[in-house]
């Protein structure tokens, strides 16, 4: 079963994810793993890039203006002084790294089958 984060800014409710396999792969050929890698080179870029990947799925055609706009609004949330809770972008992209890193992982879920090797 997908797991998915429920993002809420400006009125408007999101949700953060990958539904399956297709969907991490889908993000991983635009850019996914390469914004992983870049975060504490680029943490700006990097935000910006996972969060997008990880809106696609459930919000398809979602644009880089609307990005944008989500960015700022969970920016002007954090900087409001009458907010007694602020969004974490670390959180949102901890989530994103570990969901897509649950495709490429079985560790802890069953035993692993040892496969056999033939010689043609």
């Amino acid at each position: 079963m997908a797991r998915f984060m429920k993002l809420e800014v400006n009125n408007k409710e999101y949700l953060i994810g990958f539904s399956n396999r297709m969907s991490a792969l889908k993000a991983e050929k635009q850019g996914l793993y390469n914004a992983i890698q870049n975060l504490e080179t680029s943490p700006l870029d990097s935000y910006f890039k996972l969060l997008k990947l990880g809106l696609i799925d459930k919000q398809p055609t979602i644009t880089n203006d609307e990005v944008n706009e989500i960015l700022e609004g969970i920016t002007a949330n954090n900087d409001d002084e009458s907010t007694e809770e602020v969004i974490n972008f670390g959180d949102i992209s901890k989530f994103l790294i570990e969901e897509y890193m649950a495709f490429l992982s079985t560790q802890g879920k069953k035993k692993t089958k040892k496969l056999e090797i033939v010689e043609m």
